[in-house]
């Protein structure tokens, strides 16, 4: 299954600034896996920079902790620009965000699930923080990426490990492995 998440990369009536670490309430991740490519629409007054995306999940309250996260550099102004070849954990319900030291993010004010900010980074991996809900906002973002565990259909287990428990074999994703001992799994 393809995992998707955030409430897409479009054109909005509004903008908002750089220096806050943002998270999206519309559309969560629908699986676990990993992102491998993220969306994200800058207005046309600047680019992006410094732009960082990552993956949250709840706490408590409205503390959430960034589960993964990786840096994309500049987004170019005025269109959506797709970034390609990442490789972001996620999991069911988590939730999209970014930060950004330079530039302003297509923004909507209204009619949307709504928007977590905090004032500064805080979108290392482990790194958590206590956001202010904005009820009714959301941002230009959007993420797809490769369910875990798709299911190997040759290959029950490894090393005594059923295939859904394994995570990683030899250091390497599961999901990234298509022979085991020139065998398909």
């Amino acid at each position: 299954m393809t995992i998707d998440i955030g409430p897409g990369a479009i054109n909005r009536a509004n903008t908002w600034a750089y220096g806050k670490t943002t998270l999206v309430v519309d559309n969560p991740a629908n699986a676990t896996g990993t992102i491998d490519t993220i969306e994200i629409w800058s207005t046309g007054a600047s680019d992006i920079a410094n732009c960082v995306v990552g993956t949250f999940y709840f706490v408590s309250g409205t503390d959430y902790k960034c589960r993964d996260s990786e840096a994309i550099g500049t987004v170019v102004k005025g269109s959506k620009q797709t970034f390609s070849g990442l490789s972001i954990d996620v999991e069911t319900s988590d939730l999209l965000g970014n930060y950004y030291t330079w530039g302003d993010m297509e923004w909507d004010f209204s009619g949307a699930g709504g928007a977590y900010w905090y004032t500064g980074e805080a979108i290392d991996p482990a790194d958590q923080a206590t956001y202010t809900l904005y009820s009714d906002d959301t941002m230009s973002i959007y993420g797809t990426g490769t369910e875990a565990g798709g299911g190997w259909t040759t290959i029950a287990k490894v090393n005594s490990v059923t295939e859904a428990a394994l995570g990683k074999f030899i250091g390497v994703d599961k999901a990234s492995i298509a022979k085991i001992s020139g065998v398909a799994v």
